[in-house]
């Protein structure tokens, strides 16, 4: 890559990219990667284990939730010679570079979570956005972070770039994207790689199955429920049995339709934000020079993949197997599905305290996508959202608010983590959008009722 086509504020992370791909080039032995198990942990990790194969180093893979004492630990004991951590590592560095030292190995930490950016590490190389002046919330996430060192080791490796863009619109960066992500897009475009299109993008055979199952947008009173979904296509006159793909070729009929369900999400006080995610631009990427896929479904594949425990699919979808992603989609279908059933029981059945709502929810792998969704599409822009979810080794909890909040001093990655840590667990993430697990005998109404308080005490500090 050209100086003159980077960004002046991005040089220093490109350059430093590279410093890390020599570093990578000179360290031998088994290389073992630990990822979230997000889309952008999953994007990261696809892009990774291309990069690794290219340079033909021996490796293996491990997926977890977060980051813990007890899980780096578990780590540490696996066999390995150098460890790469992405999406992840925040706030671990000096345990893991300590203990690195101590077994003389080494390892890398690309992340894109706030951390102590001033210490000095010895047996740890880290690349973190925060260091480099790029926001973790809105300029770069994991998935963008591992791009560069793709293609600061081969520009061949652009082709990578859906994974990256799948890795960035899973962590809702990529509406309106700036900084790092800005750049990869525009760059994908120009190459000619990703394309868009404008307008609703609708999966299904009719309308009105297609209007009931699509998530975004989840539209209340509508998704899910196939008779609401008919009432309204046809109080706008729209034929409910019209093929999803009039929409494509009747301009007339995708402006109707479009405009309907702008002026629903806007009086759900969806934002600006939530409204350009459902009517585009949408990014697409061809293969075989006629498999279209959008960069949503490759998001969806690689949640669906990280949330079911279903890694081991990995390497064909790295290769764009058709097969392999269509037997991924009935399982993310099914997974949508509950998603939706989850939604409106939030709009239902959620209690609320005076900063946010609180909802239960039974199924822990979709429970993040219900705190994402629901406050994207539910929750008042004045409350956040935490959805708990009940499992075997504890209470998981997920976090999100509107960035409205946080210009009002929220920050649910600090309110999470030390009322999760007076409790005997553990927590953090983003001011936006945080996580937090807590032991199974806390008394649960105690840690809502503290986390309340918390995040009072934040406004009144600003």
């Amino acid at each position: 890559m050209l100086d003159e086509e980077v960004p002046a504020e991005l040089r220093p992370l490109i350059s430093h990219s590279e410093k890390i791909i020599d570093i990578l080039e000179d360290l031998d032995g088994l290389f073992l990667v630990v990822s979230h198990n997000d889309a952008d942990g999953i994007s990261a990790a696809s892009q990774m284990f291309k990069l690794l194969v290219q340079m033909e180093k021996e490796f293996h893979m491990k997926f977890v939730k977060s980051l813990s004492s007890d899980v780096v630990s578990e780590i540490l004991d696996e066999n390995f010679d150098v460890l790469i951590i992405l999406d992840m590592g925040a706030g671990y560095e000096r345990v893991i570079d300590r203990h690195l030292k101590n077994m003389r190995k080494y390892g890398i930490i690309v992340d894109h979570h706030k951390t102590v950016l001033n210490d000095v590490y010895e047996n740890v190389y880290l690349m973190n956005s925060w260091a480099f002046g790029l926001s973790g919330d809105f300029e770069a996430c994991a998935a963008s972070l591992t791009f560069t060192l793709l293609t600061s080791y081969d520009e061949s490796l652009m082709s990578m770039v859906p994974f990256a863009l799948a890795g960035v619109l899973g962590d809702k960066q990529l509406v309106n994207p700036s900084g790092l992500n800005a750049f990869i897009l525009r760059r994908a475009l120009d190459a000619g790689i990703i394309e868009f299109r404008r307008g609703l993008l609708l999966r299904g055979n009719t309308l009105d199955e297609a209007l009931t199952y699509t998530m975004p947008p989840y539209i209340s009173g509508i998704t899910g429920n196939i008779e609401s979904a008919r009432k309204f296509l046809k109080g706008i006159g729209v034929f409910p049995e019209s093929p999803v793909e009039d929409l494509f070729e009747d301009t007339t009929l995708m402006k109707k339709l479009s405009s309907a369900i702008a002026i629903k999400l806007a009086n759900q006080e969806v934002g600006i934000d939530g409204l350009y995610e459902v009517l585009g631009p949408h990014y697409f990427f061809t293969i075989d020079t006629h498999i279209r896929y959008y960069i949503e479904d490759l998001t969806e594949i690689l949640d669906t993949i990280g949330r079911t425990r279903n890694t081991g699919y990995l390497p064909k979808i790295v290769m764009l197997d058709p097969e392999t992603i269509s037997n991924v989609s009935v399982v993310a279908m099914s997974m949508k599905r509950s998603l939706i059933e989850s939604l409106s029981s939030l709009e239902r059945s959620h209690f609320e305290y005076s900063t946010f709502w609180y909802y239960l929810c039974e199924n822990p792998n979709i429970k993040s996508l219900v705190a994402t969704f629901g406050m994207q599409y539910i929750v008042p822009k004045d409350k956040a959202l935490i959805v708990v979810s009940k499992e075997d080794d504890g209470y998981s909890i997920s976090g999100r608010c509107h960035s409205s909040l946080v210009s009002k001093g929220i920050d649910l990655s600090a309110a999470l983590k030390d009322v999760a840590e007076s409790f005997g667990g553990f927590g953090g993430g983003h001011s936006v959008a945080a996580g937090a697990r807590i032991p199974l005998n806390v008394d649960l109404g105690k840690f809502l009722n503290d986390l309340d308080k918390r995040l009072q005490e934040q406004l009144k500090q600003r």
